[in-house]
């Protein structure tokens, strides 16, 4: 099984061994160096995550990959203007390099398999939606299905579904229903169905941004060992630009 089989279907035993290749600090520093602020405690488990995070977090993480490596801080508001439409305040966005293209065009490579690869978890989504549209998608769920998460990517929108409660007593009554899948995919489906829908969203079908540098590895898994298709994790923030 390739890494992109594993993380298209949800695989958590291959998500074990990665962690154990790469080792838990390494993942909390890459964590963090797109865009994750919480506290995360480097231990074995976080690869199931062990650490909470929120949702915030986790759509301004994912746009890292999209923005072809910018971590960009995401805001609730952009301007401020009277009633008469005068403007009174501009708010921009704090950006900065955070990996390099190819490794942020590598992750998404490995986010769309949800949708391409056989048994991906995305694969529910709506037929309309897929044609002739590239995207991504990742599910998530807690224990007792007290949480239900759907990670959804496309070229130019990055979107975070959260099902769940304010109490971890507050859960579906099944994993069947409770899933990630089954409770917060089928949102995003909705959600993104309406947004292509209204063409005053500027939001359109299309394919995800290719690195200008070209790519240093076949996207093919099955042609990789493991430790090579990890080597993206060695990357450290002040090798971006070699």
């Amino acid at each position: 099984m390739t890494i992109r089989q594993a993380m298209a279907q949800s695989v958590n035993s291959i998500t074990a061994q990665i962690m154990q290749e790469l080792k838990a600090e390494n993942v909390v520093e890459f964590a963090h160096r797109v865009g994750i602020q919480s506290k995360l405690d480097a231990v074995p488990s976080l690869c199931l995550g062990t650490s909470d995070v929120s949702l915030f977090e986790m759509v301004g993480a994912y746009s890292t990959f999209v923005n072809g490596g910018i971590s960009t801080e995401p805001i609730f508001l952009t301007r401020i203007e009277d009633k008469n439409g005068n403007v009174i305040e501009i708010f921009n966005p704090k950006t900065r390099e955070a990996i390099h293209e190819q490794t942020a065009f590598k992750m998404i490579y490995m986010l769309r398999g949800g949708t391409e690869e056989q048994g991906g978890t995305s694969q529910g989504l709506s037929r309309d939606l897929r044609i002739d549209n590239e995207i991504g998608g990742k599910t998530g769920t807690t224990n007792d299905a007290s949480d239900g998460w759907y990670m959804g990517l496309t070229h130019d929108l990055v979107t975070g579904i959260w099902t769940g409660g304010d109490e971890r007593a507050i859960h579906f009554p099944s994993w069947l229903f409770g899933q990630g899948g089954k409770s917060a995919r089928p949102i995003w489906d909705k959600f993104m169905t309406k947004v292509y829908a209204d063409p005053a969203t500027g939001i359109v079908k299309g394919q995800f941004k290719r690195p200008a540098s070209g790519l240093d590895m076949t996207l093919d898994c099955s042609k990789h060992e493991l430790s090579d298709s990890l080597k993206m994790f060695d990357e450290k923030p002040w090798d971006i630009n070699n």
